[in-house]
């Protein structure tokens, strides 16, 4: 395209060039020699081109399919190409391209499928158009922009139970445990001060009387355990796309699974330093999956972000769930240690099948860890 295009300034200053001498020489013949070719190059490329019809099906999800139809009428004379401009964010699948001469009026019709590859807000409504006339010496080009937007979603990977089988196991996470906010049980944990809002039937008589200060029975709260998602977004020398979006399809489905589930689940993204607070339902989940649908990799570390939002973990005492890639150096492991709360790790590697990330979760959500030769007691299977 810019060789033609230089290739066209080059003969339009020779025929200007031509048209001078000709003037100068006062040579007739000379001067047609050079105008007849230059009307050629006055011809105007331009044609009016509306949009009759648009439709767009799907996708929702990271990995759908979409189809697109348009038909178009072009008013005008010469040449037209029109062309589906497909985001790097999908696959094209078939023929994006249509056009041919335009003798005044003619209607075109172009269709379109692909592969949605990557997250966020795509644009699905975007033609390049280029014009040329009828002696393909005089070329525009332009753009048509319908601004149909699309936010495309992390794959939520589904689990269900399949069957059930009891077995001995060792070193269970229940799926009940002991939870810093809830309704207060039966099992004694302490003697405590007395905080404005605690209840009169909890203040410990015969301990106030003793120690000359208001003191309370404290107990166990019961409810289920908050599960706190923490993934590392943080830019490095291995950033990959492709163990991003197999870290955020993992997360999804593991915050689908808990808040479907009656957990408080909360989410940290290390690169950016966002949190999303505890809270259980299905407004929780969609919170998490709009973060997790806009996230990128950023220059915040691991270490940052997590001694930021150490202090709220603590509160909560959850479950940490670190999704991370392979060539992570695991240094918060031993932060993680020293917090006392109970963690797992999960690594991703980019383009994994989808086998592999249906064991990732399932690692993540067994709530035993079986020994040898014995099956799982509930077999669970991701959909």
């Amino acid at each position: 395209m810019l060789e033609m295009q230089i290739i066209e300034k080059k003969l339009m200053e020779s025929l200007i060039a031509v048209i001078l001498l000709s003037v100068l020489v006062i040579s007739e013949k000379l001067l047609y020699l050079a105008v007849i070719p230059a009307i050629f190059f006055l011809f105007p490329a331009r044609m009016l081109v509306r949009v009759e019809n648009f439709h767009l099906s799907g996708p929702v999800y990271v990995g759908d399919e979409f189809h697109v139809r348009a038909d178009f009428t072009v008013l005008g004379f010469g040449y037209v190409r029109i062309k589906y401009d497909v985001e790097d964010s999908s696959e094209n699948h078939s023929d994006h391209v249509t056009g041919g001469f335009v003798p005044f009026f003619r209607k075109f019709s172009l269709t379109c499928r692909g592969k949605v590859t990557r997250r966020g807000l795509r644009n699905f409504g975007k033609f390049s158009l280029v014009f040329e006339n009828p002696f393909l010496v005089n070329r525009r080009e332009d753009v048509i922009d319908l601004e149909k937007f699309v936010e495309i979603k992390v794959r939520v990977r589904k689990i269900r139970k399949i069957g059930a089988r009891r077995v001995k196991t060792k070193n269970s996470i229940p799926d009940i445990d002991r939870s810093k906010i809830g309704v207060p049980g039966t099992d004694f944990r302490e003697v405590r001060l007395y905080h404005p809002g605690d209840p009169v039937k909890f203040i410990n008589w015969k301990a106030t009387a003793r120690k000359g200060e208001v003191l309370v029975n404290d107990f166990e709260v019961e409810g289920k355990r908050t599960i706190w998602l923490l993934i590392n977004t943080t830019e490095d020398a291995y950033s990959d796309s492709t163990y991003l979006d197999s870290a955020l399809t993992l997360a999804a489905s593991l915050a689908y699974f808990y808040t479907k589930r009656g957990h408080k689940v909360a989410l940290t993204l290390t690169g950016s330093g966002k949190t999303v607070y505890p809270d259980y339902g299905r407004k929780q989940f969609m919170r998490i999956l709009k973060e997790l649908s806009n996230a990128e990799f950023s220059g915040k570390s691991v270490l940052n972000t997590f001694s930021e939002a150490k202090k709220l973990m603590l509160y909560y005492q959850p479950h940490i769930i670190y999704i991370t890639s392979p060539f992570d150096s695991l240094k918060i492991g031993k932060e993680l240690a020293r917090t006392g709360l109970t963690f797992r790790i999960a690594m991703c590697r980019g383009k994994q099948p989808e086998n592999e990330i249906a064991g990732l979760i399932l690692g993540c959500i067994t709530k035993e860890k079986i020994k040898s030769g014995a099956e799982p007691e509930n077999r669970l299977v991701v959909v």
